[in-house]
């Protein structure tokens, strides 16, 4: 046993690190567990496809993935009430 919380970590804090996305994979699937609802998902040094599509497990809606940089952009702010979690909820990107 690690003795910590892990939900302790996933809340920002000032002048600390937080985890801000937990990661795991499956073929060529990618699937990022996020902890809190943000309208913009940023997952730092990933390159994306041009046909990389972005759904929220449970759900059929697509979301707009888009590389910026060296970053994806994952847009959620044309999701409506109800169709994602306020909290823990998962992402799945294909065509990686």
């Amino acid at each position: 046993m690690a003795g910590y919380d892990v939900a302790q970590f996933v809340k920002p804090k000032q002048n600390d690190a937080f985890i801000e996305y937990f990661f795991t994979s499956k073929g060529s699937n990618l699937y990022c567990i996020t902890p809190m609802f943000t309208q913009e998902i940023r997952i730092r040094n990933l390159k994306i496809g041009p046909t990389t599509k972005a759904t929220v497990l449970g759900s059929n809606k697509t979301f707009l993935c888009k590389q910026s940089g060296n970053d994806c952009v994952i847009d959620l702010s044309h999701a409506k009430p109800g169709e994602i979690r306020q909290e823990l909820f998962v992402l799945k990107l294909t065509g990686l």
